[in-house]
């Protein structure tokens, strides 16, 4: 069973979600691996890396609009 969460979001400039990330200090991979519950893995167009065992992954949609994607259940615990 998936422990992961997809939320829909309003961002649409991926270069724009790069940089804010990277300014508050989170180390960002692109089409990389969103860890999550007992090393539970899935893909994301952008991944900001959390310290421990959980990310935070963007997914871009057809209309142009990303969906943010994480065990939010760990996210929380941690962060």
């Amino acid at each position: 069973m998936s422990h992961f969460s997809t939320l829909r979001t309003k961002i649409t400039d991926g270069q724009v979600l790069i940089n804010s990330l990277r300014d508050l200090g989170y180390t960002v991979k692109l089409n990389a691996d969103v860890r999550g519950y007992n090393g539970q893995r899935v893909r994301a167009d952008i991944v900001a890396q959390l310290e421990g065992d959980y990310d935070l992954g963007w997914s871009k949609n057809p209309d142009g609009s990303y969906d943010l994607i994480a065990d939010l259940w760990g996210v929380a615990k941690k962060h």
